[in-house]
């Protein structure tokens, strides 16, 4: 029997099999305001109380500044940072880090919302029109609660990174195609298409990844309603709408003009804008079947399973059916999305997931954050197979007992996922920062290697003002000439003692970015030589150089390290530094293991090398009970070469012997 319902203007118009509630109660808002409130008190509850590592320290600078982050450069993300930045509540990096549990918890109603427009469309005849109420309410808010607690996109929400924001457009996509795919008349789905164009074209400002909406929402359309898509006008509006989402771009020049603290790609240039929205710095890597298939093989056999119980997976067999036998058009457009945020993901996104060591694991670690879209998805079908599964009972008791055993789910995957992912306690990179600035004399230089350890010292010196007369330095983002240019902006005098042997540096590398041909070692070569000059104007001019890795030998050269504690200092000779062991906080990186956080335990690495480096020099030094302490001490940190807790075991064991 065809259900009837008002149109806007208030005729009576029939529809297939089903009638679209306007949901205009107090319930309904209860439900949506429920999944954002749910959602947002857990992820403060967890929220990190300070700077992290990865890119937080960067994204934190760029906001607070106005300046702008790693590419692509995040225009949208940073000035909704700027205004987030204004909020009277802790450091700036918790402000940030609130900007993502509350976008994370809108996309958490957006998640609602979706779960509940699909259940309308699906029609039960018997099921009267309060249970169904309560039934779709209680649905969504079983999605969007799965969703928000969801390992990975639970993780995002509690730092400061772009995937809150991310996942917010991801909600509002998905929402916006199934209320499209809902409307029967042609100047209801031209307003929803030109409102998913814009949008479309505005989350494009935030993650290039967004532009995956774009062929499954082409493909989607080919496929249920191809003639919408034959008239040039209504294109040519989308395409406009789409034009005007992209304003945000024009923030980057404009920012980059005025020369900020961070001005990463220098975008001022036609060129280099370009370069940058495009994330030319990103495209060298080739995909080959190989990597392919292990990056499937790392999504459905470890990463999809650690969002939930692996259990609630079952729920998509009967979303399926019910999809199949009650609405195609979800089912094509969940199939459509889910393909683009797999697969075609795991080919664009390159990365080398099997394997052993440091860089294995970053990779593994980086490429997590691409698949919390297909979660999205998965959670609304994991809705939609719960309404299956009740619908497929008679009796009114066993389908609410069944509703409150799903109901107990989320709660169940929050006590799941919260101790590990839990961030209201990590003061890892605060302690990393004061003990690396507590052994670090004044004006030094510091030279990193890694990004996700130079962004927090950004952090604490750019933004919150400390040790700024410290220059540090990461040393890979050296070889960028625009890196270059913002240090001839902000530490002039630094450079200029290294004048001669910057501009032969700039100059061997033109061809190179100007994808010219070029060689490589004599660029290398200069880029040592250029390092090299910063070292020794450095210690020329009376001031000390540390480190917080292990040098390669060109740059060690005659040099020799010795561990302060809480970095490697350079000098010549056989010297010793006396360090004020007492400021040092180095417990809490102590007795770490492979479940702790892959660059907390980097740190705690680093910790161990330095305890056995020092405790080698008093061993030189005849020294036998201190070295002995400090061997015994590196052994307490998480060391991930097992070459070096070997040496240190040995050492243990010949020094023992001689007591």
């Amino acid at each position: 029997m065809s259900k009837k319902r008002k149109s806007k203007d208030g005729k009576i118009r029939k529809e297939d099999n089903f009638q679209y509630p306007d949901n205009r109660n107090i319930f309904f808002y209860l439900t949506l305001g429920l999944s954002f409130l749910i959602s947002f008190v857990v992820y403060v509850l967890t929220l990190a109380p300070s700077v992290t590592f990865e890119d937080s320290g960067e994204l934190i600078t760029a906001a607070v500044h106005l300046g702008v982050p790693h590419e692509p450069g995040y225009p949208l993300y940073t000035m909704l940072g700027k205004l987030f930045s204004w909020l009277p509540v802790g450091d700036m990096a918790y402000r940030l880090n609130l900007m993502s549990a509350f976008f994370s918890s809108l996309a958490a109603i957006l998640v609602c919302r979706s779960t509940i427009l699909i259940i309308e469309s699906l029609s039960r005849n018997d099921l009267d029109s309060l249970q169904i109420r309560i039934i779709k309410y209680c649905i969504g808010l079983f999605a969007a609660l799965v969703f928000a607690f969801s390992f990975e996109n639970w993780e995002q929400s509690v730092i400061t990174e772009v995937y809150g924001l991310h996942m917010f457009f991801v909600g509002l996509f998905v929402m916006l195609v199934v209320l499209w795919s809902q409307k029967l008349t042609m100047l209801e789905k031209e307003k929803y298409f030109y409102t998913i164009a814009f949008s479309t074209g505005l989350s494009l400002t935030n993650h290039s990844t967004a532009l995956l909406f774009i062929p499954v929402f082409v493909l989607y359309v080919l496929i249920v309603d191809y003639t919408f898509l034959l008239n040039l006008k209504r294109i040519g509006r989308g395409i406009l709408a789409g034009v005007l989402g992209l304003l945000p771009l024009l923030y980057l020049p404009l920012a980059s003009l005025r020369d900020p603290v961070l001005d990463w790609g220098n975008p001022e240039t036609f060129t280099n804008f370009i370069r940058t929205i495009s994330r030319h710095q990103y495209t060298e890597l080739a995909q080959t079947s190989e990597k392919f298939l292990n990056g499937l093989q790392f999504y459905f056999g470890k990463l999809l399973l650690d969002q939930w119980f692996s259990f609630l997976l079952l729920l998509l067999i009967p979303a399926s059916i019910d999809l199949y036998k009650h609405n195609r058009k979800i089912l094509y457009f969940s199939l459509l999305f889910l393909l683009f945020y797999v697969p075609v993901t795991t080919y664009l996104t390159d990365f080398e997931v099997v394997g052993k060591g440091f860089y294995f694991n970053l990779n593994r670690l980086l490429v997590t954050v691409f698949y919390i879209p297909s979660y999205l998805m998965i959670s609304v079908l994991m809705g939609i197979g719960i309404f299956y599964v009740i619908g497929l009972l008679k009796n009114t008791n066993q389908k609410f007992g069944m509703l409150g055993v799903f109901m107990i789910l989320p709660f169940i995957v929050l006590t799941m996922n919260y101790k590990t992912v839990d961030m209201s306690k990590f003061t890892y990179p605060t302690t990393y920062l004061n003990n690396l600035f507590n052994v670090v004399t004044k004006d030094a230089l510091v030279l990193t290697q890694i990004d996700y350890f130079y962004f927090p010292a950004m952090y604490y010196q750019v933004v919150e003002g400390n040790r700024t007369d410290v220059t540090v330095l990461d040393q890979p983002l050296l070889k960028r000439t625009w890196y270059i240019d913002m240090l001839k902006e902000h530490n002039k005098e630094f450079i200029n003692e290294s004048k001669p042997a910057v501009e032969k540096f700039l100059k061997a590398v033109a061809p190179f970015e100007a994808r010219k041909p070029y060689d490589g070692n004599y660029i290398e070569s200069c880029y040592i030589g250029m390092i090299n000059s910063f070292i020794d104007q450095t210690i020329a001019n009376g001031r000390d150089v540390f480190f917080t890795y292990l040098p390669q030998k060109e740059i060690l050269r005659n040099y020799a390290l010795e561990s302060v504690l809480g970095a490697y200092k350079l000098n010549k000779g056989n010297t010793f530094t006396f360090v004020k062991e007492e400021e040092l906080k180095l417990n809490e990186f102590r007795g770490l293991s492979e479940d702790d956080p892959l660059l907390v335990r980097t740190v705690s690495d680093f910790y161990g090398s330095l305890h056995i480096l020092r405790a080698t020099w008093y061993e030189g030094e005849g020294l036998t009970d201190k070295a002995l302490e400090y061997y015994k001490s590196g052994l307490e940190f998480y060391l991930e070469k097992p070459e070096v807790r070997k040496f240190a075991n040995q050492k243990i064991m010949v020094l023992g012997q001689h007591q």
